[in-house]
């Protein structure tokens, strides 16, 4: 491996300055913009509690899941929920028939 003279040395030494330093100043961008995004989903947020409408969180789960799992093959998300309502009541009386 041929060895690098030391103006080669510095002169890649000074452009992994110059990107680091331009690496922070996109990081010092990047985080003003998320507290600017912050800062306006907190207010609305807070309009939409104030208008009455807002939503409840969004539902997660194994149940969820299942319900979803279920409308992907093509039933409404009520038919689904019902579905998976009486699919868990199946599974309980197997369950308890044979204990």
């Amino acid at each position: 491996m041929a060895e690098k003279t030391k103006q080669q040395l510095e002169s890649e030494l000074e452009d992994a300055l110059k990107k680091i330093a331009t690496l922070e100043s996109d990081n010092l961008k990047l985080g003003a913009d998320n507290e600017a995004l912050t800062v306006k989903v907190d207010e609305l947020q807070k309009a939409l509690a104030a208008s009455g409408k807002e939503k409840p969180p969004f539902p997660s789960g194994p149940d969820e899941h299942e319900v979803r799992r279920r409308m992907s093959a093509g039933l409404t998300r009520k038919q689904a929920e019902e579905a998976h309502a009486a699919q868990k009541a199946h599974d309980a009386r197997l369950k308890k028939a044979a204990a």
